[in-house]
């Protein structure tokens, strides 16, 4: 901002001037946040733009049939055909927490205009209907569901549902005759009831028009900013030396990755679908794997974690160090990718093997490191269908004299291979895991120093 300034007077009677903090009803520009709180709600999976507004909102009838065709776009988009205006409660000279249930009473024995969706005339009832949609999905009041996600994050102070409680910086209404009205109070908040200023509406419009996008990166520990990159009217985020740009396609949203001068991307991210956690992930949860099928020659190896985290219901992840899978969870041993125009992909699932429970990802079969026996002093070590994985009891010394042996930390780190490192051995860790890698029928020879 590099101007802001009141003028004229609040209020004649206390010689009051207009300054950059005094409130004024806005009226209908109220829409613009309703349906700002619509979109989030979209946006987090709790709401769709064509679902019938019925479906989320059971209060909601109509003595006509044809309400139940009324989507949550329809409200927007002043096609609802609901009649226009009920003024009933509407304009008052004090709040009333019944209003909604008034309005929902009185919608419950009327008719719509026409078929929804066919024409648009302008509705102030679909942003009320909008206003309560807002609150049964969210399980706020709209007045605190603004203050929470829209008001505080634009920093928007002297915005809010109704007038500021017990605020007398406010615009007072004069009639052509001079006298001021009743301070008025619009309990249809979504369609006009919100109280603001310039300098706060100018905020909102830039946090609408120059917005930011915010990138998080997954880690062990959970999400970290990596890097907010800003939007510019050509359509991208900037960030540093590369641009993005949200599509949706094939029935997906996608951020694509662009350099800062080619208008051709790739996909960089995918939206996942929303889903209920109703299939219980416990065979998944905090459990690390260790693969224990791995070839004599094969210079790949996989080892990984399973758990689940909150921001993701009805998923379970796979990996550590940087790479992760994010898979559907199907039933309660299986999981499925999701993210379909991703590369290198791949189902997991737990199946039985050899009375033990294994994770199967692609060809690899992994053994749970809590089923892992410790090595034995002087144990001897012959291959079997599958290799041998031993938990390391003691701080030490490990080499093979024969044989492929890999060691990983405790926290599935690779530490040491004979196949790519040589036969010279490691220092180890208390809590390390060794995987003696060989053919059916190999003996592998090592020796473990403590």
């Amino acid at each position: 901002m590099v101007y802001s300034e009141g003028f004229g007077m609040a209020n004649r009677t206390a010689a009051k001037p207009v300054d950059t903090n005094t409130q004024f009803n806005i009226g209908s520009v109220s829409k613009m946040f309703v349906t700002m709180a619509v979109l989030q709600l979209c946006q987090d999976g709790k709401l769709a733009l064509d679902q019938p507004v019925a479906s989320y909102l059971p209060e909601f009838t109509m003595a006509d049939p044809r309400y139940q065709q009324i989507t949550v776009r329809m409200l927007l988009n002043h096609t609802s055909e609901l009649d226009g205006t009920d003024g009933y409660d509407t304009c008052t000279t004090a709040p009333d927490a019944d209003f909604i249930g008034y309005f929902l009473e009185n919608l419950s024995g009327s008719s719509l205009k026409g078929d929804p969706g066919i024409i648009s005339i302008y509705c102030n009832d679909g942003f009320t209907l909008a206003q309560a949609l807002v609150e049964k999905v969210s399980g706020l009041s709209y007045a605190d569901y603004l203050s929470k996600n829209i008001l505080a994050k634009a920093g928007m102070a002297n915005t809010s549902g109704y007038f500021k409680a017990n605020n007398s910086n406010v615009a007072l209404n004069y009639g052509s005759d001079g006298s001021a009205t009743e301070l008025e109070y619009l309990n249809s908040l979504g369609a006009g009831g919100i109280a603001s200023n310039a300098l706060d509406l100018c905020k909102f419009g830039n946090a609408i028009l120059a917005g930011e996008m915010t990138i998080d990166r997954l880690s062990d520990s959970g999400f970290t900013r990596v890097e907010t990159d800003q939007y510019q009217d050509d359509g991208y985020f900037y960030g540093s030396g590369e641009r993005f740009s949200l599509a949706e396609n094939f029935g997906t949203k996608f951020l694509m990755t662009h350099t800062l001068t080619d208008i051709t991307g790739s996909v960089k991210a995918a939206m996942i679908p929303a889903r209920s956690a109703t299939i219980d992930p416990a065979r998944f949860v905090g459990k690390q794997w260790i693969a224990i099928n791995v070839l004599p020659q094969d210079t790949a190896f996989l080892a990984g974690s399973t758990w689940v985290m909150d921001e993701f219901p009805g998923y379970v992840l796979f990996g550590g160090q940087g790479y992760y899978l994010l898979n559907a969870l199907i039933d309660q041993q299986t999981a499925r990718p999701t993210l379909s125009y991703t590369r290198d992909t791949m189902a997991f699932r737990l199946i039985e093997e050899q009375g033990q429970t294994l994770l199967q990802v692609g060809g690899f079969k992994l053994i749970n490191a809590a089923d892992v026996a410790t090595l034995q002093s002087g144990e001897q070590i012959t291959i079997g269908a599958r290799n041998v994985c031993r938990k390391l009891p003691a701080d030490g010394f490990i080499k093979a004299d024969a044989g492929r042996m890999l060691v990983i930390s405790p926290a599935l780190e690779g530490i040491y291979d004979s196949l790519a490192n040589g036969p010279d051995g490691t220092a180890v860790t208390a809590g390390s895991y060794v995987v003696f890698i060989g053919n059916d029928g190999d003996a592998i020879s090592y020796d473990y120093q403590v």
